[in-house]
């Protein structure tokens, strides 16, 4: 990185996107460079324009847009009375959400957990909203009275797998605590190892999800 010290921040910028490395990010670095100033003028206020009309939903942590002067803290699926509050996706990511959403029927609600749990780097596990889940869990169980199933969709590599077994322990404990039964599955038939939920077909994912089971 030494011959481009001068863009140094720059570059860890778009390294910091996921799934860029540092041959992508020079890339990135090096077309912003070569654009004239209103074109980068431009970009800079499109950013700060979505970053003004993008929050995080307080209760799902769903990232969603405010427009026309509104200012709700919760995402429209969170506010919405026509969504069956009884069932329960879980998510690794906002962009999972939106292709989970878009590609199926379903009509529940969403939480984004923020990733997944690392078999191995201990230290990264607090960045995964474990606790933040089983709150949201407890809210739903407090104000709805039943919850019939909740659906863990991870990724089905090894992070993915490891975490789906952590969250149903820590489901379960809940319920024990509450003294209620809830259904907790994953992905079915159709979602092969290795699969990542952002990347699946339609029919694919439909079939994972109507297929999906309470063996873990």
């Amino acid at each position: 990185m030494e011959e481009h010290r001068d863009y140094k921040r720059l570059f860890e910028y778009m390294k910091s996107f996921p799934g860029i490395g540092k041959r992508q990010a020079e890339r990135f670095v090096y077309h912003i460079l070569t654009k004239d100033s209103f074109w980068v003028e431009g970009y800079v206020d499109e950013i700060k324009k979505a970053r003004m009309q993008v929050h995080e939903c307080v209760d799902c942590f769903r990232i969603f847009k405010n427009i026309y002067g509104e200012k709700f803290d919760k995402c429209e699926i969170c506010r919405s009375s026509l969504k069956d509050r009884s069932i329960l996706a879980v998510v690794e990511k906002n962009i999972d959400a939106e292709s989970f959403l878009q590609k199926t029927s379903w009509n529940g609600l969403v939480f984004i957990l923020g990733g997944n749990i690392p078999v191995i780097e201990k230290k990264n596990r607090s960045r995964v909203r474990v606790e933040e889940l089983l709150k949201f869990i407890k809210k739903l169980i407090n104000e709805e009275k039943i919850i019939k199933e909740i659906v863990i969709c991870n990724s089905l590599n090894p992070d993915g797998i490891f975490t789906a077994g952590v969250l149903h322990q820590k489901i379960r404990e809940l319920c024990a605590e509450e003294k209620m039964q809830i259904k907790v599955t994953t992905f079915g038939r159709g979602f092969s190892t290795g699969t990542e939920l952002e990347y699946a077909d339609r029919d694919t994912l439909l079939s994972a999800l109507n297929n999906r089971s309470e063996n873990f």
